[in-house]
């Protein structure tokens, strides 16, 4: 449910095309992907563990998939 994604775009006066999402759970990102953000998975939290893959999150929609906060700037810069 994209809802709080479009408020945040709406009432900041951001532009969907220039925003980007970091999302840890499956229903984040699905959330992001359906209100046409890009999002980049993150598995860096301590709730993330081992029997989890990353590959949820590429599953549904998420651009890229980091471990740790800074890999960030390198993903940013392709965007």
């Amino acid at each position: 449910f994209p809802d709080i994604y479009l408020e945040i775009i709406k009432t900041n006066y951001l532009k969907k095309e220039e925003t980007v999402i970091i999302e840890d759970s499956v229903v984040g990102v699905k959330a992001g992907k359906a209100a046409g953000i890009t999002v980049i998975g993150l598995t860096a939290g301590g709730h993330w563990s081992e029997d989890r893959s990353e590959m949820q999150l590429i599953k549904y929609g998420a651009y890229k998939v980091i471990k740790d906060y800074k890999f960030l700037d390198n993903i940013l810069n392709i965007l």
